[in-house]
C-alpha cells in the first residue's frame, strides 16, 4: 500500500511540477557541457566561502568563465547559482499527530548569487532565492515552503586585503548586512539548507585570521521569512550577538585536532515548550568542540551548556554530542564504520522554577525532514559509511531513540509538540532507520535520495492519540555552478 501510494504521488504531482522537472533536466545538460571543460573544487554550503582568484593568471573556459570575470581596474566578479527539485512524501507525520498528504508535494529551489570584490579591500556580495511547492493541500503554505523572490543574501565586507600568497586570507574583516552564517557542525547555527527557503541573519561580523588561530564577533537579528516577494524584515524576537574561536592544537598536523569555542547571548519571544507556557527565552550558550582526524579514525565531541531565564523562571540545559568512526580505505568500497551518541536535557519538573529544556536555537536538523528535534532526546547507535564508486556515496544509520527526562515531551521542528511529558512514563521514543543515498553525475550535477524510518515506541503509543510508525522519502535533484 505504502509503495503504491509514493507512486501515486509521482504519477499525479502537478504540472508545475512537471515543468520545473524539465527545467532542472535541461540545466542538466548545460552542466555537463560545461563540466567537460573545467573542474571546480568542490561546492561550499555558503556560496561566498568559495574563492576563485587562482582563476586569475590561467585560461578560463567554460565554467570558469563565470567563475572569474574580471571587473574594474583592479576587481572581479564570480557568480553562481543552484536549482534543487525535491519531491516530499511523508507517512504518519508526527507519529500520526500532524496532517500529511498522502500523495505527497513537490518543492522547487531556485539560488543566484553574484560576489564582486571590488579591489582587495571591498567586497559586494548578493543573492536572489525563489522557492515555491506544488499539490501541498493538507496545511497551509509556510515561508519555509514557499518565498516567492528575496534577497536571500546582501552584505558588504571590509577586509585588510590580501597579505601575502602564503596568507591569502585577509587579517581582519568587517561583514555587514543579510547573511547566511554556520559555524562548526552547525549544532547552533545553520542556514537551514534541508528546508525549501534558507533562512538568513540580518547581521555585522568582524572576523579575525591570523596564522595559529582565528575567530570573530557577530551581532545581529534573524530574518523573518514570508511567502511573498521581497518581504523578508528582520525578526525584532529573534536577537543574538556572540564571539567564535577556533585553534588548531597541533601546528605540524592541524587536521589532528581542532578546538572551537562558541559563545551565543540570544532573546527568543514567544517561545513555547511542552508545558504550554509561553513567554521570552533569554540564554547564555557555551560550545566547546573538538574535532580531528588522523590514520583513518575520525571523531567530533561537542559540549554544549546554556544558562538564563524564560519568564519568570530560570534556564538550565545542555546537549553532549559524540560522532567519531574509522575508514576502511585501502578496502573495496572505503567502509567507514562509525558510532553516533547524542544526548540533550528535557524539563525535570514543571512546578520547579527552572526550564532545562535544550534550545538548539538556530541549529541543523537531526533529521533532514526536521520531523523531531534533538531536545529532551539521548539517542545511540552505529553508522555506515560506503563509497562503491567515485560517483556514489551511501550512508545508513540504526539509533536508539529515548527521552532524557521523563518530565518532558519531545518536539517537531517549530518547536510543534509531538508528545507531551505528561502523556506517561515511559523512557523508549523508537528505533530510527536512515538511508541516504548521493548520486554524483558530475561535478556540478548530484541525485540524493533520503529515507527515513521511526518506529513508534512506547512513549508515542501511550497517550490521547496511538502513535504511529513515521516513514519519510525524498528525492531530490541538485545542479550547482
Amino acid at each position: 500500500m505504502k509503495r503504491e501510494r509514493i507512486r501515486h504521488g509521482w504519477l499525479t504531482a502537478g504540472e508545475s511540477a512537471r515543468q520545473a522537472v524539465v527545467g532542472s533536466l535541461l540545466l542538466w545538460t548545460c552542466s555537463s557541457a560545461v563540466a567537460a571543460q573545467s573542474t571546480p573544487p568542490p561546492f561550499k554550503l555558503l556560496g561566498y566561502e568559495e574563492d576563485y582568484r587562482y582563476l586569475a593568471d590561467t585560461d578560463r573556459v567554460g565554467w570558469a568563465r563565470l567563475k572569474y570575470i574580471p571587473a574594474g581596474e583592479h576587481g572581479w566578479l564570480s557568480l553562481g547559482g543552484e536549482s534543487r527539485t525535491l519531491y516530499d512524501y511523508r507517512d504518519h507525520p508526527g507519529f500520526g499527530r500532524f496532517a500529511g498528504d498522502s500523495d505527497g508535494y513537490w518543492q522547487q529551489r531556485l539560488r543566484v548569487w553574484g560576489d564582486y570584490r571590488v579591489n582587495p579591500n571591498l567586497r559586494v556580495f548578493g543573492e536572489l532565492a525563489s522557492s515555491f511547492v506544488s499539490d501541498l493541500q493538507t496545511r497551509p503554505v509556510q515561508s519555509v515552503d514557499r518565498n516567492t523572490l528575496e534577497l536571500a543574501q546582501g552584505f558588504a565586507e571590509i577586509s585588510s586585503g590580501e597579505l601575502s600568497s602564503s596568507q591569502p586570507t585577509p587579517t581582519w574583516r568587517l561583514r555587514v548586512g543579510r547573511q547566511q552564517i554556520a559555524y562548526g557542525w552547525q549544532r547552533l547555527l545553520d542556514p537551514r539548507d534541508p528546508a525549501n527557503s534558507r533562512m538568513p541573519f540580518d547581521a555585522a561580523r568582524l572576523l579575525y585570521t591570523q596564522s595559529r588561530w582565528s575567530g570573530g564577533l557577530l551581532w545581529g537579528h534573524a530574518v523573518e521569512t514570508r511567502i511573498g516577494g521581497f518581504d523578508d524584515r528582520t525578526n525584532d524576537a529573534q536577537r543574538l550577538w556572540g564571539a567564535h574561536v577556533e585553534v588548531p592544537l597541533l601546528a605540524s598536523a592541524p587536521k589532528v585536532a581542532k578546538l572551537e569555542a562558541l559563545y551565543l547571548d540570544t532573546e527568543q519571544k514567544n517561545r513555547r515548550y511542552s508545558n504550554g507556557v509561553i513567554g521570552e527565552d533569554r540564554r547564555h550558550t557555551l560550545s566547546a568542540r573538538l574535532s580531528g582526524a588522523d590514520k583513518g579514525w575520525d571523531y567530533d565531541l561537542e559540549l554544549i551548556g546554556q544558562r538564563g531565564s524564560f519568564g519568570e523562571q530560570q534556564v538550565r540545559a545542555w546537549q553532549g554530542t559524540l560522532f567519531a568512526g574509522y575508514t576502511f580505505d585501502q578496502s573495496a568500497w572505503k567502509p567507514r564504520l562509525g558510532f553516533r551518541l547524542e544526548a540533550s536535557s528535557g524539563d525535570r519538573d514543571a512546578n520547579d522554577g527552572e526550564v532545562n529544556t535544550f534550545n538548539g536555537l538556530f541549529s541543523r536538523a537531526s533529521v533532514f525532514d526536521g520531523s523531531m528535534i534533538t531536545s529532551n532526546v539521548r539517542y545511540f547507535g552505529p553508522d555506515l559509511v560506503l563509497k562503491p564508486t567515485p560517483k556514489l556515496w551511501l550512508n545508513v544509520y540504526v539509533l536508539a531513540l529515548q527521552r532524557q527526562s521523563l518530565d518532558d515531551g519531545i518536539y517537531a521542528a517549530g518547536w510543534r509538540v509531538i508528545q507531551p511529558g505528561s502523556a506517561n512514563r515511559e523512557r523508549d521514543i523508537g528505533v530510527r532507520k536512515v538511508i541516504w543515498l548521493k548520486y554524483r553525475f558530475n561535478d556540478f550535477v548530484t541525485l540524493d535520495v533520503y529515507a527515513n524510518h521511526t518506529s513508534a515506541g512506547p512513549f508515542l503509543r501511550q497517550g490521547a492519540t496511538r502513535g504511529q510508525d513515521y516513514f519519510y522519502i525524498a528525492p531530490y535533484l541538485t545542479l550547482r555552478f
